[in-house]
């Protein structure tokens, strides 16, 4: 190897270890709490944009505000204290070939409960498949899946979404678990996709899915 090769990796190994520079390749591994804390609070640049680490992740807490906009795909401005509801008409390709849509909200009353409900509708583009799903402070949760049918409770989790976020942390909500696994930021700090797994009881590992700012779903895998 040559003395300027040596000198290259080396200098690349100061700047790294440094936390003065993270490439985005380095970011495509299995999340850590960890690792992830070390990455996010290495000092990126500022930034307006509201998908920056800096405003999603506080260094002191470690705890992650996930927003439920990247759930709908729906252009977020950055608000923590907003109503978690918010208008959303988006269409999606999960898996390179499910097209599905995520608009609302409407107005939907729950025939079990007799309660008005704020309502997303999540629906096929070509089938028959039609969910309805509500907002809480522990994130987004189905109320109704059209396959049986089914409905359910508030309070249920499908996403992970508001405050108080750990990396590799299963956090518990109405017969339902979620546990981020995987946080991606670009080399400017930008969240660049989010993966967890969804306990669709709380020991069973149902699926494992990854989301996309301004996108929504792109990949599903069963387990």
């Amino acid at each position: 190897m040559s003395i300027l090769r040596i000198a290259a990796l080396f200098i690349l190994t100061v700047v790294f270890s440094l936390g003065i520079y993270t490439p985005a390749w380095a970011w495509n591994e299995e999340t850590t709490a960890d690792s992830f804390h070390k990455i996010a609070c290495a000092g990126y640049p500022p930034s307006s944009s509201p998908w920056h680490v800096g405003n999603l992740y506080d260094c002191k807490t470690r705890k992650m505000f996930v927003p439920y906009h990247l759930w709908t795909g729906a252009e977020w401005d950055g608000r923590k204290d907003g109503p978690c509801m918010h208008k959303a008409d988006t269409t999606f390709t999960v898996n390179n070939r499910s097209e599905t849509r995520i608009w609302g909200p409407k107005k939907w009353r729950n025939p079990k409960t007799d309660k008005e409900e704020n309502v997303w509708v999540r629906e096929k583009v070509q089938g028959f498949k039609e969910q309805y799903f509500t907002c809480h402070e522990k994130g987004i949760g189905r109320l109704y899946d059209s396959r049986r049918p089914r409905y359910y409770r508030t309070g249920r989790c499908k996403f992970p979404a508001g405050q108080g976020w750990k990396i590799h942390s299963k956090r518990d909500c109405l017969k339902t678990s979620l546990k981020i696994t995987h946080v991606g930021l670009d080399d400017k700090g930008h969240l660049s996709e989010l993966e967890f797994e969804y306990w669709s009881r709380r020991d069973r590992l149902d699926h494992i899915y990854r989301y996309v700012p301004n996108l929504g779903m792109t990949n599903a895998w069963k387990q």
